[in-house]
C-alpha cells in the first residue's frame, strides 16, 4: 500500500489547521500621507482575545518616505500572548512593493503600538500601492 496518499493528508491537515489560527484581511488601498497623530478611522478593527486596529498610510522616516501599518493591539485576554503581524502592499499587477511585520509578547490587559510596521520605499514608490493584504498570526 503506498503511504503518498496519507502523507498529503496530513500536510493538508496541517496547513488547514494552520491556516485557521491566522486572520487575513485584503484589498483596495488608496494610500494617502498622514502620519501617526491624525484622528483617522482605522483601515481595520478586530476584537477578540485581542482587539488591534490598523491605519495604512504614508510619512517620512527619518530621510526616506514610508509606507506605514500603524497598529495598536490589547490583550483583553488574563494571559501573555505572543502574535505576529504582517502586512504586504501590491502593485495593480500584484507585484510585491512594500511589506512589513512585528512579532510581541502582549501582556494581559496591556495595549500597545507595533512600532515595526513600516517600510522604508524609495520616493514616490507608494504611489503604485492599490492593494494590501494583512495577516495576523497566534504564535
Amino acid at each position: 500500500m503506498n503511504a503518498l496518499p496519507k502523507v498529503f493528508g496530513f500536510i493538508y491537515l496541517v496547513m488547514l489547521v494552520a491556516s485557521a489560527a491566522a486572520d487575513t484581511y485584503q484589498g483596495a488601498l488608496t494610500l494617502a500621507e498622514g502620519s501617526f497623530f491624525e484622528d483617522v478611522d482605522p483601515d481595520i478593527v478586530y476584537a477578540g482575545e485581542i482587539s488591534y486596529s490598523v491605519r495604512f498610510f504614508v510619512n517620512e522616516f527619518v530621510d526616506s518616505e514610508a509606507i506605514y501599518a500603524y497598529t495598536q493591539v490589547t490583550n483583553n485576554s488574563d494571559t501573555e500572548l505572543k502574535y505576529t503581524f504582517y502586512a504586504a502592499f501590491l502593485d495593480a499587477d500584484e507585484n510585491l512593493v512594500a511589506t512589513s511585520r512585528h512579532t510581541t509578547s502582549l501582556k494581559p490587559g496591556v495595549e500597545t503600538q507595533l512600532g515595526g510596521m513600516y517600510s522604508e520605499i524609495p520616493d514616490d514608490e507608494w504611489r503604485v500601492v492599490v492593494s494590501f493584504k494583512f495577516t495576523v498570526w497566534k504564535l
